[in-house]
């Protein structure tokens, strides 16, 4: 595609004289990206303008700059195309060079503060099972066939959310799950692109350093609700009172979902166990039993959400519920570590107050003996939740181990006197070490006891000020069980 075939019918777009005939290579709003005859794009970022970043795009290659009319990043207008709306253009720029990759396939959208990647991954496996390719966009990466890319952020920028979902639809895949987050919403990182599902799982206290407000953390999920972003239909967990309030905003066609009974897919009942729960929902397609290999009733709601996906996406209920059946286990979510010990250990990418809720009050529900919960709180993040998670984890434990999670730029120390001052009690240490804090809690644990390793998941690094080291809680886990532990 050429410049003048890129910008036909822009009509406020002044074209630079000296690339009309150019064959663009790419468009970028990172002028780190650029390549060789690209189109970049002076968009306003999150915490700088991209006009600061014209003369390195083209220095770096690119054929030319899209700047606002009036624009002052001294450039001369033979390299710049001048418009009104620098961020529609690129919208617009980037639906007609990868074609609107998003009307190629059947593509979900799921936000909310937790529920999110076990939901991709429930999806992913009933399609796959039912004989349909499926894409992934989200936390623990990006993938599609035997494509696997490292995830730097939940939801890629806008670009390269572009750039993924056309790679996914040139090599025929017919349906992609997205992870939206709270920052891309505000960040418009899913702009011009078309949803045939958007889901909504809860929303609690997180991201709190970006957002100052639950309230305004709540309206940053509720862009993607509004009538804003092009949905076909909406998919609401109802037993959430935010959900509730995005059913009362949503435009378009919805079903709800809960234990509600009020809900379009509810709970009839329920069975869980520490090896699996068997529950009977009914929906639209009448009563149907299900299976599943993870547990708690969190995972009830998330597969709740998954199936009504599904369905909508005229998925047989069979080929549903064998897709259910099939996931094994989700990287990190309350993913189990098979141990000779009689020990039942977890370990889980809780990092909130209430993700710590769901799991320790499931795990509390089913144990038969004590519960010790190894967790931490991330440095540079929301400071509010440190006493909060460690007021659930004092109710919901026997003990606690306070380590360290990600510390980045912040003393662990002063992280750890955060957390503790949420504790009401005693039952409790700090051992700062993440690896000594497992160590421990295996030697504390006795037959039967549940170990509860919270906040990283499937992290396989930690962040400290000076530098990142790789950490997975999985591995450590695993070499500490198999050498034996001294209690």
């Amino acid at each position: 595609m050429t410049l003048d075939e890129l910008f036909l019918d822009i009509a406020d777009a002044q074209h630079a004289e000296n690339s009309r005939g150019t064959v663009v290579s790419g468009i970028f709003c990172d002028s780190r990206q650029v390549t060789p005859q690209s189109v970049f794009v002076a968009v306003q970022g999150a915490t700088a303008s991209g006009e600061r970043f014209v003369q390195d795009a083209l220095g770096r290659g690119a054929c030319c700059a899209v700047v606002q009319r009036g624009s002052s990043a001294g450039v001369p207008l033979e390299r710049t195309i001048e418009v009104e709306d620098v961020f529609r253009t690129f919208v617009l720029l980037l639906q007609r060079f990868y074609n609107l990759p998003s009307d190629d396939m059947l593509l979900t959208g799921i936000t909310g503060t937790n529920g999110k990647t076990t939901i991709t991954y429930l999806l992913e496996s009933i399609f796959c099972g039912a004989g349909k390719t499926y894409g992934v966009i989200g936390t623990v990466n990006y993938r599609y066939h035997d494509h696997i890319i490292a995830s730097k952020n939940t939801t890629p920028g806008l670009a390269d959310n572009y750039r993924i979902l056309r790679s996914m639809a040139d090599a025929k895949v017919q349906a992609c799950a997205m992870e939206v987050s709270s920052h891309a919403l505000v960040q418009q990182r899913v702009a011009g692109l078309r949803f045939t599902d958007a889901v909504f799982t809860n929303l609690t206290s997180d991201h709190l350093d970006y957002h100052h407000t639950q309230e305004e953390y709540f309206q940053a999920k509720a862009k993607f609700f509004d009538g804003g972003v092009n949905i076909e239909h909406a998919v609401i967990n109802v037993d959430d009172p935010f959900g509730k309030r995005i059913v009362d905003l949503c435009p378009f066609p919805r079903m709800t979902y809960g234990f509600d009974q009020d809900a379009d897919l509810s709970v009839l009942s329920c069975d869980i166990g520490l090896d699996g729960t068997r529950f009977l929902l009914r929906g639209p397609f009448g009563k149907a039993e299900f299976r599943t290999r993870l547990i708690g009733r969190h995972n009830v709601s998330n597969i709740m959400s998954a199936v009504a996906v599904a369905y909508h996406q005229g998925l047989d209920l069979k080929d549903i519920q064998q897709g259910v059946l099939a996931l094994d286990l989700v990287p990190g979510r309350l993913e189990r570590i098979e141990n000779g010990h009689g020990l039942h250990v977890f370990v889980d990418y809780a990092h909130t107050e209430d993700a710590l809720w769901n799991v320790l009050s499931n795990l509390k529900g089913l144990a038969s003996s004590r519960i010790i919960t190894v967790f931490g709180c991330g440095g540079d993040r929301d400071r509010t939740k440190r006493p909060k998670m460690a007021r659930v984890v004092g109710e919901l434990s026997d003990w606690a181990i306070v380590t360290n999670d990600n510390p980045r730029s912040e003393n662990p120390e002063t992280i750890a006197e955060e957390v503790v001052r949420g504790f009401s009690g005693d039952r409790y240490e700090v051992i700062l070490d993440r690896v000594e804090a497992i160590e421990q809690a295996f030697k504390m644990a006795s037959t039967g006891d549940v170990v509860l390793i919270a906040g990283k998941g499937h992290e396989d690094y930690q962040i400290f000020k000076d530098r990142t080291i790789h950490f997975d809680d999985r591995q450590i886990a695993r070499q500490i069980l198999s050498h034996g532990r001294q209690g």
